[in-house]
C-alpha cells in the first residue's frame, strides 16, 4: 500500500472500522472495599463504569450463543473491564474470594446479596432498639464509630 493510500473497506484484511481501545477506568481514588461502607463503594464503582460505558457487563450475564458477534465482542470487553475494576477495588482477602468468578455480573450480584443483607440486618437491629426505646450510651456509640474509622 502506498503511503498516501487511505484504509478503506475494500482492503481485504483490514476492517472498515477499527475499534478504539479506551484506557481502563482510573480507580485510584476509590478505596479498596474491605467490608465497610458497601453502598458508598458500590456507587463509586458503578458511576465510573457507567461513565466508561462498560456497566452492561455488571447488569447482564453473558450473551446467548445466538447473539451477534459484535455484541458478544462488546460484552466480552465490558466484562473484562468490569471484572478487572471490581477485583482491583477489593481488599486482598475479598480478592481471594471473588477472583475465581469469570463474569463481572456474578461478582457484582454476590457482593450485593452479601453486603446489602448485612446492612439490612444492622438496620433492623437499630429499628428494634428504637421501638423498645433503648438508647445506647454516647460513649458506646463513640467507640463504635472510632472502631469503624480506617487505620491511619
Amino acid at each position: 500500500m502506498a503511503s498516501g493510500d487511505a484504509i478503506n473497506s475494500s482492503s481485504p484484511n483490514i476492517p472498515a472500522t477499527m475499534p478504539l481501545h479506551r484506557p481502563l477506568p482510573d480507580m485510584s481514588k476509590i478505596e479498596a472495599f474491605d467490608r465497610k461502607n458497601f453502598r458508598h463503594w458500590q456507587e463509586r464503582v458503578y458511576s465510573v463504569l457507567d461513565m466508561h460505558e462498560d456497566v452492561d457487563a455488571l447488569e447482564k450475564p453473558e450473551l446467548a450463543d445466538d447473539a451477534a458477534e459484535t455484541q458478544k465482542d462488546f460484552w466480552q470487553h465490558a466484562n473484562e473491564v468490569c471484572r478487572h475494576t471490581l477485583l482491583s477495588t477489593l481488599s486482598n482477602d475479598l480478592f481471594d474470594i471473588y477472583s475465581v468468578y469469570k463474569e463481572a455480573n456474578k461478582i457484582w450480584e454476590s457482593l450485593i446479596r452479601k453486603y446489602t443483607a448485612e446492612d439490612a440486618g444492622k438496620q433492623k437491629l437499630l429499628e428494634e432498639l428504637r421501638a423498645k426505646k433503648i438508647t445506647l450510651p454516647d460513649e458506646f456509640v463513640a467507640r463504635i464509630l472510632i472502631e469503624k474509622l480506617p487505620e491511619s
